[in-house]
């Protein structure tokens, strides 16, 4: 159960970047978690193992469930690729999602659902995707600033205190070509 409310939670929090206009967060997000699925599923077929209720006698799973792919897990990989990309603008709720994440991998265990390992490869995998997805958002956000100076500029003189933001008549040519404002920061 709790794993089925963790993909709910997923799935709101997408809708909900969506619906307050960050739709280029919620992509971003959707597209880590279906990196971290197709993965899981390659390493599934590379690496078939039943889950322990379905090949240990003594191992009953406390909620029915199908017994093939066992190996990695995809809740706690999911769960973690999500905390990374969260934890990047929010560290406190990227540490919740972590925490989340890891008590729902001990839960699955527990249930018979997983091994031990299962879950530390989807741990594995989930920091490894969500890595790349932040890294690839810095690259992005970088990009943006480059190809947009009129932003990288607005951000620095937002920063300025008040009397400091004068904005100088003289342009700059960019490296690209480009005409590019350059901003003074000079007491009045």
């Amino acid at each position: 159960r709790l794993a089925a409310w963790l993909a709910g939670v997923e799935v709101a929090l997408m809708l909900f970047l969506a619906l307050v206009g960050r739709r280029r967060a919620a992509t971003h997000m959707l597209g880590t978690v279906a990196l971290v699925y197709l993965v899981c599923d390659a390493l599934g077929a590379i690496w078939p193992r039943q889950r322990p209720f379905a090949r240990l006698s003594d191992v009953e799973a406390l909620t029915p469930h199908t017994p093939e792919r066992s190996f990695p897990s995809r809740h706690v990989a999911s769960g973690l690729a999500m905390a990374a990309l969260g934890g990047r603008a929010h560290p406190r709720l990227g540490a919740t999602m972590a925490g989340v994440a890891w008590l729902l991998g001990a839960c699955r265990v527990a249930a018979g659902l997983h091994y031990p390992t299962d879950i530390l490869g989807g741990a594995l995998l989930g920091r490894a995707v969500g890595g790349l997805a932040q890294s690839a958002s810095r690259t992005r956000s970088a990009e943006s600033i480059r190809t947009r100076p009129s932003a990288a500029s607005s951000w620095t003189r937002s920063r300025l205190p008040p009397a400091w933001r004068t904005r100088s008549a003289s342009a700059t040519a960019s490296p690209s070509g480009t005409s590019l404002k350059s901003w003074t920061m000079r007491p009045r």
